[in-house]
C-alpha cells in the first residue's frame, strides 16, 4: 500500500499557490507542487494538510471542500481546496520558493508528483485564470 498525503489548493485572484520542493528534500527536489504533508499514523487527512501548510509556509489553513484524489506511483493525495491566514514564512528546509500562477503560468513548471493533473482540473473546474 502506498503513502497518503494531502495537499492544500489556496487561490487568489484566480491564481493557485504553488511551491518548489526545496534541494534538500528527498524526494522530487527542485520541482512545483501545491502544499503537501505526509498522513502520520491515525492522522485524518484534514489534520496533515493544516499542518503542513503550517510547516512549510507559516500560514493557518483553512479548509472550504476536499476537491479530489490525486494519484501518482500508487500513492493518494487528498486535495483540499481552502483559504490561508497569515503572512507566508516558507521553511527553507522544504521550500525552495513559492509563487502565484495562472494555468498558462503553471502549465510551464516542471511538477514533482504528477501536480499537472491537479492544475487541469482546477482549470477544468474554472478556479483558475488561462
Amino acid at each position: 500500500m502506498g503513502l497518503h498525503h494531502s495537499a492544500a489548493i489556496i487561490i487568489q485572484d484566480q491564481k493557485v499557490l504553488f511551491i518548489k520542493r526545496s534541494t534538500l528534500e528527498d524526494s522530487e527536489p527542485n520541482k512545483w507542487c501545491a502544499p503537501n504533508e505526509t498522513l502520520k499514523e491515525n492522522e485524518s487527512p484534514e489534520s496533515a494538510v493544516v499542518r503542513g501548510v503550517q510547516e512549510e509556509l507559516g500560514l493557518r489553513f483553512v479548509i472550504s471542500k476536499q476537491l479530489s484524489n490525486h494519484s501518482y506511483l500508487g500513492h493518494t493525495t487528498f486535495v483540499f481546496l481552502g483559504t490561508a491566514e497569515g503572512e507566508i514564512v516558507p521553511n527553507p528546509d522544504e521550500v525552495a520558493e513559492y509563487a502565484w500562477f495562472t494555468y498558462t503560468d503553471a502549465m510551464r513548471l516542471e511538477f514533482a508528483y504528477g501536480y499537472d493533473k491537479v492544475i487541469k482540473n482546477l482549470h477544468n473546474l474554472a478556479l483558475l485564470a488561462d
